[in-house]
């Protein structure tokens, strides 16, 4: 691959191109809950000890219970918003115990994980944990969130800034003007396979004569070849298309008002969308 180019009419965007004890905690956005054979079930958390067993701890620390084979714990919340992305992070912790997410902080003390199951970060402590894993394959090449913008990472043309009004992560995200403006990174070593994702807020709004897409540009046997992903504006769905052909034949898929993330898979000769 060489280039990957966006071009939009006012979007707004973020790339994402991977006697001791831990407890593990999410936000108030998740619940979790124990459900005893027979009984109603029990608020609370659950905690790591050093000997490698597990506690239920009820919400008002009254009461802890040792977490054994078929006991049910439920982790209820909002689930994963449509934002969200394949964790490329899995945290292990023993016991056959193990978390999901994409990788936030790596601190001395402890590791946080976003995008877990239920939509929420988690820290969890260092020392309670045994392997921090990378999903095999992959290899972090680049990312972006934009909370400013590099001129030696990006090719900017037309108007395009940050805006802190809407945002998935971090502070900012990208805001490119509805006059026209565009972004184009092209990698420094090309590679025949791997996984673009962007995450983007739309407002649902239908501006015509205005498009806003993605475009990858790959090397052919005949010289650049695009694959575009048409975002919206003029357009009322979504579309894949190959502007020097061929003609590409996808489901039909409406827009809806949101953050949504746009997942591509490539490779050689051959491209997934979702």
């Amino acid at each position: 691959m060489t280039k990957r180019k966006m071009t939009a009419s006012k979007w707004f965007l973020l790339v994402v191109l991977a006697g001791f004890h831990h407890v593990a905690r999410g936000s108030a956005d998740v619940n979790v809950f124990l459900e005893p054979a027979g009984g109603n079930r029990v608020a609370g958390r659950i905690e790591v000890l050093p000997n490698g067993t597990a506690q239920f701890v009820e919400t008002n620390g009254k009461s802890t219970t040792r977490l054994e084979s078929g006991m049910i714990v439920r982790f209820e919340g909002k689930g994963l918003d449509s934002a969200t992305g394949l964790p490329p992070y899995r945290l292990e912790l023993g016991l056959g115990q193990r978390l999901c997410g994409r990788l936030g902080n790596l601190g001395e003390r402890e590791i946080e994980l976003l995008d877990t199951t239920g939509g929420a970060a988690m820290k969890v402590a260092r020392a309670g944990t045994h392997a921090l894993i990378q999903r095999p394959g992959e290899t972090l090449i680049f990312q972006d969130g934009f909370e400013s913008i590099d001129p030696k990472r990006w090719k900017v043309t037309g108007q395009v800034g940050v805006t802190g009004v809407e945002k998935v992560a971090g502070e900012h995200s990208l805001k490119l003007s509805a006059s026209g403006g565009s972004l184009t990174h092209q990698l420094k070593d090309p590679f025949a396979s791997g996984r673009l994702e962007v995450a983007f807020s739309d407002r649902g709004a239908k501006l015509e004569g205005a498009q806003w897409f993605v475009d990858l540009t790959f090397r052919g046997q005949t010289g650049p070849e695009t694959i575009r992903a048409i975002l919206g504006w003029a357009e009322e769905s979504l579309a894949v298309e190959s502007p020097t052909g061929p003609a590409l034949a996808v489901q039909r898929l409406g827009r809806k008002p949101d953050w949504h993330r746009l997942s591509v898979w490539f490779l050689h000769l051959r491209s997934r969308h979702h």
